[in-house]
């Protein structure tokens, strides 16, 4: 990846040929099958982003898709995990939500979502879907953005469960992979059905 921005040491995770490279050991774990876990941590620190450096994304248009396994539950009944779609701008540090994406995620406690980050959090949309754990689980995204709005559908396992039209807000283009306060492993992750190849940072709260 020659064009990819140079890393911050420890802090940065890399795509490359389907492998995970450097990674935050304390908190995203690659493996040699090319799967990505996140663990939480506690207290605040219960949160993971990894932020795909846009990944070739000129607007919001197209499809993301990656296989989650939750290996277990969480005491915490918002605990989810699944994709930040959207700009992502903003300070993104510790301890804070200030930044402006979409989220669409899934929860072994039975529901997918899809929410707005801005500086808090605000559910869009949430409907019931199987999550059990330890089980190989397909999320797939669908985005088109138009003059009128963005529109989103959500599909689990390929079964179409959610649907959303947002106009009042209008982030520009970007992709994450977001765990909030549960233990996770990505595979197989796509952009447009292909692996990625560019560089991505990671930002643990």
């Amino acid at each position: 990846c020659a064009n990819c921005p140079v890393p911050p040491p420890s802090t940065a995770i890399m795509w490359e040929g389907n492998r995970w490279g450097t990674f935050d050991p304390a908190h995203w774990k690659p493996h040699a099958n090319g799967s990505l876990a996140f663990t939480p941590g506690t207290g605040s620190g219960n949160n993971g982003e990894m932020v795909l450096e846009q990944l070739g994304w000129q607007a919001l248009q197209g499809n993301i898709s990656a296989t989650l396994i939750f290996p277990t539950t969480s005491s915490d009944p918002s605990a989810c995990a699944g994709f930040l779609v959207g700009g992502l701008e903003g300070s993104f540090h510790p301890g804070a939500n200030s930044y402006f994406a979409w989220e669409v995620s899934l929860s072994p406690r039975g529901f997918l979502r899809l929410g707005f980050h801005d500086n808090n959090f605000k559910v869009l949309k949430q409907v019931q879907a199987s999550v059990p754990v330890e089980t190989p689980i397909l999320l797939t995204v669908a985005v088109q953005s138009s003059a009128t709005g963005v529109q989103f559908v959500a599909s689990v396992n390929g079964a179409v469960l959610l649907s959303f039209s947002d106009n009042s807000h209008a982030p520009g283009p970007g992709v994450a992979l977001r765990s909030y306060d549960i233990a996770v492993t990505y595979s197989d992750f796509r952009i447009n059905g292909t692996a990625p190849e560019r560089g991505l940072a990671s930002r643990h709260k």
